[in-house]
């Protein structure tokens, strides 16, 4: 019995990084009343640094991140985040 070759399928794999900064991935997650933990992951070396937040607006994040990762790596070429509504605003578009 033979069967027919089927269609290869797309790969689907997070983006090819090659060094430490170029792509850090961002995730919130709620823990307590008024207190979030921002969970920042560089995807070349998975290194971590995370930090809490008391709400998820833009203007809580956003100094969040500088605390986080930029003031202490430097500012990364791409960030990779999910489409909540506390990552898709225009204050996280310009960062």
């Amino acid at each position: 019995m033979k069967t027919e070759k089927q269609e290869p399928r797309p790969v689907v794999a997070l983006l090819m990084v090659k060094s430490f900064n170029d792509v850090v991935s961002m995730d919130l997650k709620y823990w307590q009343k008024n207190c979030y933990f921002m969970v920042m992951v560089d995807t070349a070396t998975r290194f971590c640094a995370a930090s809490t937040i008391s709400n998820t607006i833009p203007s809580t994040i956003i100094p969040g991140i500088f605390r986080t990762w930029k003031s202490k790596f430097g500012a990364p070429k791409k960030f990779l985040m999910d489409n909540g509504r506390e990552f898709s605003n225009n204050e996280m578009i310009e960062l």
